[in-house]
Formats: C-alpha cells, structure tokens, sequence
C-alpha cells in the first residue's frame, strides 16, 4: 500500500475537510439567521465528519509507520522530502497538489470556525445580558402575567 496509500488517504482527508468546511458555512448562516433548532443537526454531522477526520488520522499514521519501515525510518523521522523521492513524477505532482488543496480547506475551515466562535460568543453575550436586564427587573414586571 505505502505511498500510493498515502495518496488515497489526502484525497479522503480532503473529502471530509471539505466537508466539515460546508457545514462551518452552513452553520454560520444558521447561526446568523437564529435558527438554533437546526444546529443540532450540524453538530452532528460534524461530530460524524470528526471521527471519520481522527480514522484518517491514524490510518496516515500506520502508512507512515509502513513506509518508515521500508526506508529504514522511525515515522515521526520521515520529512515531506522522503516521501517525494519514493515518487514517481506523475506522484510527486499529485501529492504536491492534494498537499496544497488540504491546506486551502484547512485554513478556510479555521477561518470559519473563528467566526462561528465569535458569532456563538455574540449570542451568548446577548442572552446574559437579557437574563441580566430580566433578572434586575422590578418585581412588578416579572409577577405582571401571572
């Protein structure tokens, strides 16, 4: 499997990032249109994504370990250089391209987890503030409905 698993692995590494990337901007919408009641299903789907992020992870891992082995190598030794000389010109072009594609997906996926942060922070603030001006109320306005 070795390299060429390597290759398989970015590309499914990709799938999912991309993935969660299309439901940080889902939730930023949801989040932005206050439709809480569907952000239940998003978190779910993440947490689907997320696991499926941390298989990857480890399935990179034993490739690594598997190459290593092969090279005369501990994984954590094996650098991007390694790995492009184990390729042939049409992989080295592959990797080079599905390398920068994680990256774009990464960085835009933590652009927008940033935002989803600040926009989550946003509402929280807003409702402690209405619980407060709720909370310090005159006793005549809140007992009012019953």
């Amino acid at each position: 499997m070795g390299h060429m698993g390597l290759l398989n692995n970015l590309e499914g590494q990709i799938k999912c990032y991309r993935n969660l990337l299309h439901l940080a901007r889902r939730k930023k919408d949801i989040l932005i249109e206050g439709k809480v009641q569907e952000l239940d299903k998003i978190i779910g789907a993440e947490q689907v994504l997320i696991l499926e992020g941390g298989r990857l992870e480890e399935e990179r891992l034993d490739l690594l370990e598997e190459i290593g082995s092969k090279i005369n190598l501990a994984p954590e030794k094996i650098t991007r250089h390694h790995l492009l000389a184990k390729f042939t010109d049409q992989e080295r072009e592959r990797f080079t391209q599905l390398e920068g594609e994680l990256k774009e997906i990464l960085r835009h996926l933590h652009e927008e987890n940033q935002f989803n942060q600040h926009l989550i922070k946003q509402s929280l603030d807003y409702i402690e503030f209405s619980r407060g001006l709720l909370t310090n109320a005159p006793i005549n306005l809140l007992d009012e409905e019953a």
